[in-house]
């Protein structure tokens, strides 16, 4: 499962929860209004409730439930994901009623709903400024999380990890397994395997079988690899692949589990994974797990196997990276095979397309060399 949306689902979820009203006269027409409004909302009729607190504001312009509508109609805007339109509602009653308590909260939404707009500059701003004004309310760890994404959703990796440490050091909240996540991904980014490792642990512990679980089980056997523990990349990407039959990781699972045991010279155990790799459809790794399956099988000898996922990389990826070293390695299969007329073939395409790669000097070393 990808957890990159799914968070926000959650989080949005949680932050449901209507907040304590003011005691009014229940049999006010406001507040007989209000409640029908509210009501429609709690059962998440969010288009009907967010007609009737609009209509609300206009009819009783002076209640004192005014502000509270107000922030509610923004809310109505954010849960119907029309977030430009929460941020012009929730804005405009921060300004109308700056004193009131639902202030507060329709700040935390603001930035929210910014960063659901994908107003990461906007976001960072109203987050950070929320962190600063109201650091004993209910939504910190949201905007600690939600101010580190808005970093980290621009690549701005180095900037993201204090947000989500913020959130780490605050205990034991809904966010602490998200912000595990991204800081874990942040870390890696920046070229920290060791220090990933240790927040993608941190995810497995809390909930292996959450949003983040199959993400965090691939990521533990990337950062052992990058690291240079190979074997132990291989147990853990054996894990993913085992565990996680449904991971929208597999294709990156099944690559990576390949490369450990390839960049071991086990050449043999590399084949499986790079040939369940080629099954998945729509990958864009597909090229990347052609080109080493014909690598793996030439190293254990199976040089005429190794022949076809070098020619379908030629016809069938022709603007993929590997497209030069394909034609390179078709050549010295026919040379292998003694077959000159094919491996010659195969050096004047590489000659024709990339007449600059060294795979051109390369190839026509080893005909020369080979007896072609």
């Amino acid at each position: 499962m990808n957890g990159l949306a799914a968070v926000a689902a959650l989080a949005a979820f949680v932050g449901c929860t209507h907040e304590i009203s003011p005691l009014v006269d229940p049999d006010a027409r406001d507040e007989v209004a209000f409640e029908a409004a509210r009501r429609a909302y709690d059962a998440m009729q969010f288009d009907a409730a967010q007609a009737q607190f609009d209509a609300f504001l206009v009819e009783f312009p002076d209640s004192v439930r005014h502000a509270e509508a107000w922030y509610m109609a923004g809310r109505c805007r954010y849960e119907l994901t029309h977030f430009v339109d929460a941020i012009g509602v929730l804005g405009e009653m921060r300004a109308a009623h700056p004193d009131s308590q639902f202030v507060v909260n329709a700040s935390y939404y603001i930035g929210r709903s910014e960063f659901e707009a994908q107003q990461y500059a906007e976001a960072e701003l109203e987050l950070s400024a929320f962190e600063l004004a109201y650091g004993d309310s209910d939504y910190l760890d949201d905007a600690r999380y939600y101010l580190g994404r808005t970093f980290y959703d621009r690549a701005m990796y180095v900037e993201s990890i204090p947000p989500f440490e913020r959130v780490l050091a605050g205990g034991t909240d809904g966010f602490v397994i998200g912000a595990s996540y991204y800081v874990g991904r942040a870390r890696f980014e920046t070229g920290d395997p060791s220090g990933a490792l240790v927040d993608f642990r941190r995810v497995l512990e809390l909930d292996p079988f959450g949003m983040f679980g199959d993400n965090a089980q691939y990521y533990i056997g990337r950062c052992l690899f990058d690291s240079g523990d190979l074997a132990g990349a291989t147990t853990e990407l054996r894990t993913a692949e085992q565990t996680y039959p449904d991971s929208t990781y597999m294709d990156e699972i099944r690559y990576w589990l390949g490369r450990s045991y390839y960049d071991r010279s086990l050449f043999a155990d590399a084949v499986a994974p790079f040939e369940r790799l080629i099954t998945i459809a729509n990958t864009t790794l597909r090229d990347d797990g052609l080109f080493m399956l014909g690598r793996s099988r030439y190293e254990i000898d199976h040089v005429p196997s190794a022949l076809p996922p070098m020619q379908e990389i030629e016809t069938s990826y022709p603007d993929s990276n590997f497209v030069d070293n394909c034609l390179y390695w078709q050549a010295r299969i026919y040379t292998d095979l003694r077959d000159c007329p094919s491996a010659t073939s195969a050096v004047e395409r590489l000659r024709a397309a990339f007449p600059t790669s060294s795979e051109l000097t390369r190839a026509v070393s080893y005909l020369s060399n080979h007896g072609c």
